[in-house]
């Protein structure tokens, strides 16, 4: 597989993204129900990729300003990922994706992943450390599994790329106090490997047609989006 060879927009049209791969493990059904009728867009959710908005928006305001840089190939986003990580190194900077600024991709060539990680800790000079922001009610006392298949998948790309990292952040936070958080180290070890292999395996076949376990806790069906037109849901109003 020649990365130069394979054209940035279609790798990401067809890619598949570690927010995906979080979902199946929380519901096999929002894949399905996401191919069928498209992403529909909760209060929870929009609240809270406003917050995370602001947030990574102040960490790219302390920057300054960027190049645009155009991709025309999956190898140009790597090492355009790269050199943005490889300078915050060197800076000891941390760095962010937001709506308007890109710095560093999730590219995982092989396997069809792409993602845009929340915030990249680089800090400490020697390895890059991805910050995944998930806002929520109540802070856990754990962190959710499927949270962490997404961070997984993040610190993949930072492998893929040719860093060492083995270790993320899952920050959770309060929708109605930013100000509360908590923090969970999360190692990249084989059951999460393993774990991101087998769900892309059944997200895939699912995208091609074959029916989802669904969930069989009605709680997660509540807050779900799909839940009043989803034909495995528990909690149709």
């Amino acid at each position: 597989m020649k990365l130069s060879n394979i054209e940035w927009r279609e790798f990401v049209k067809s890619s598949l993204s570690p927010s995906l791969i979080a979902e199946h493990n929380y519901c096999a059904a929002k894949v399905y129900n996401k191919k069928k009728l498209g992403e529909i867009q909760t209060p929870i959710m929009i609240a809270g990729q406003e917050l995370h908005e602001q947030q990574v928006s102040e960490i790219v305001k302390s920057l300054g300003p960027s190049k645009a840089v155009k991709l025309q190939t999956v190898l140009d986003a790597m090492v355009v990922s790269f050199r943005n990580i490889y300078s915050a190194l060197n800076r000891r900077r941390i760095i962010a994706n937001s709506k308007e600024h890109k710095y560093a991709f999730t590219v995982l060539p092989e396997t069809g992943i792409f993602g845009e990680p929340d915030i990249i800790d680089c800090s400490n000079g020697k390895q890059p450390i991805i910050i995944d922001i998930k806002t929520t009610d109540k802070l856990p006392n754990e962190p959710w599994n499927d949270h962490k298949l997404q961070l997984a998948a993040y610190i993949l790309g930072l492998q893929r790329l040719g860093f060492k990292s083995t270790h993320g952040i899952l920050r959770y936070q309060l929708r109605n106090d930013k100000s509360q958080t908590k923090e969970f180290w999360i190692q990249l070890d084989d059951d999460l490997k393993q774990h991101i292999a087998n769900s892309m395996q059944d997200i895939l076949r699912i995208i091609n047609g074959e029916e989802p376990i669904a969930t069989d806790n009605r709680r997660k069906c509540v807050p779900c989006g799909y839940r009043n037109s989803c034909k495995w849901s528990l909690a149709k109003e």
